[in-house]
């Protein structure tokens, strides 16, 4: 019989992880879906930040800062950072936003957030399966 603590670590683990990934998922759906209203947005700079992982590695991260129009009233949003700088200063891009909440804005094709979240929820699928075949024996 496999160790009782174990088990119950791994349980947990993977409810946990699963639970956050298919909340994140549905989130990020949420979100991009209520982001109806489309525009130009102009990046009117990166603002750049570093990134601690806990191995001591660290990196730069830009989170673009966007400016739009939207209902008579302009809006500055800062967006999602990310490892490069996609964009130009200066330049215009298409943006989606919600016309209830217009701070909130989704980037065409910009799925790195839901992709993080499926590849958690895939991961708890893991440890749940691996929990699972352990109790019945089979590894």
């Amino acid at each position: 019989m496999p160790d009782t603590i174990g088990i119950f670590i791994s349980l947990a683990l993977g409810v946990l992880i699963l639970a956050g990934g298919l909340y994140g998922v549905r989130y990020y759906s949420k979100k991009r879906a209520a982001c109806t209203a489309r525009t130009q947005a102009e990046l009117l700079r990166y603002e750049e930040m570093r990134n601690d992982a806990p191995d001591g590695v660290s990196y730069k991260i830009y989170a673009p800062v966007f400016r739009f129009t939207a209902g008579g009233q302009e809006y500055t949003v800062k967006y999602t950072a990310k490892r490069r700088r996609k964009w130009d200063v200066g330049e215009y891009v298409h943006i989606s936003y919600d016309p209830l909440k217009p701070s909130d804005i989704h980037m065409d094709g910009d799925t790195g957030s839901r992709n993080f979240s499926v590849m958690a929820a895939v991961i708890g699928l893991m440890f749940l399966a691996g929990t699972i075949l352990a109790l019945l024996g089979i590894i």
